[in-house]
């Protein structure tokens, strides 16, 4: 960053933000020091989706105390001007990719919904959470993408069955039923390789 275009404070959060370094530590601008957030969750002042606040921190910016804050969601983003969130909800909710982000990784069901809350797509998975961060990255209906919901189970024999009977009674829109998916599911329970 060159400093004439941007405070000193801001250039100082930043080497938190972005570079991962760890509060507290001094800077021109004087010490940054780690924040603690009650609510866990924050937004950038400009921007106000709420997000999952991995670490924050701040530093005296003239009278105001400026905060910063690093999100759980991939790749490595944050905000060197955020604001604290008292509740997600009453900013629009949670950003998907922290919402997806603090998945637990296991065998599941997810369905994928459009902006206008139409299911589009349901799929199975041994990692939940890694296969709706693919669908997200490299599908090309991916700028339909509203929302995400997932039912967890045991095991993926059972998640994959939940799979074809959900993909049968729910007419998702992008979902194709091939044979595929239950002969693997046959496969799967028979202890065969899939």
């Amino acid at each position: 960053m060159s400093s004439s275009l941007v405070s000193p404070a801001t250039e100082a959060l930043d080497e938190f933000v972005h570079h991962g370094r760890f509060a507290p530590y001094k800077t021109s601008a004087g010490l940054v020091f780690p924040v603690h957030c009650k609510t866990g969750l924050a937004a950038a002042r400009h921007i106000m989706l709420p997000h999952t606040v991995v670490a924050a921190a701040g530093v005296v910016d003239g009278d105001r105390i400026r905060y910063a804050a690093r999100w759980l969601c991939p790749p490595g983003g944050g905000s060197t001007d955020a604001v604290v969130l008292a509740d997600a909800e009453s900013a629009g909710g949670l950003c998907r990719r922290c919402t997806i982000s603090g998945l637990d990784d296991g065998p599941g069901v997810y369905r994928l919904f459009g902006h206008e809350g139409e299911l589009l797509y349901v799929g199975s998975a041994a990692r939940v959470q890694a296969r709706i961060a693919q669908h997200e990255i490299s599908k090309r209906w991916r700028g339909q993408l509203g929302g995400t919901s997932f039912t967890r189970y045991r095991t993926l024999a059972e998640a994959a069955t939940a799979e074809v009977r959900a993909i049968r009674t729910e007419h998702p829109l992008l979902n194709v039923l091939v044979m595929r998916t239950a002969a693997t599911t046959a496969l799967r329970e028979a202890g065969g390789a899939a």
